[in-house]
């Protein structure tokens, strides 16, 4: 998106009721039920399909408990993330991007 030259959408920084809506209706994994209509409503208003935008957030991985992160994982998923980045942090094992495809990633493809 970033390298395109046109964007789809206003980038200037600025916040109107209907952006900022927009944003969080897309940002929230559980929205309250009497919230997602007006977050509709307020996407349509700048022109964005409800269900066009990619829900995505960032699990930090835990080394001592994958179980757990692939737990986090298969939640957020069935939440409708469709984008889930995996965040390692340092000191990184050796073979610790590996080890993340095979203890978090294979297990949940199944």
């Amino acid at each position: 998106m970033w390298t395109e030259e046109r964007f789809d959408f206003d980038v200037s920084g600025q916040e109107t009721a209907a952006t900022t809506g927009c944003a969080t209706w897309c940002a929230s994994p559980s929205r309250p039920a009497g919230r997602r209509s007006s977050s509709a409503e307020r996407c349509a208003a700048i022109g964005r399909d409800p269900a066009s935008p990619t829900r995505s957030t960032q699990v930090t991985v835990s080394y001592e408990d994958p179980a757990a992160t692939r737990a986090l994982v298969k939640e957020l998923a069935g939440l409708g993330l469709t984008h889930i980045v995996l965040n390692v942090r340092p000191p990184f094992p050796e073979g610790v991007a590996r080890w993340v495809a095979e203890e978090i990633i294979s297990p949940l493809l199944g």
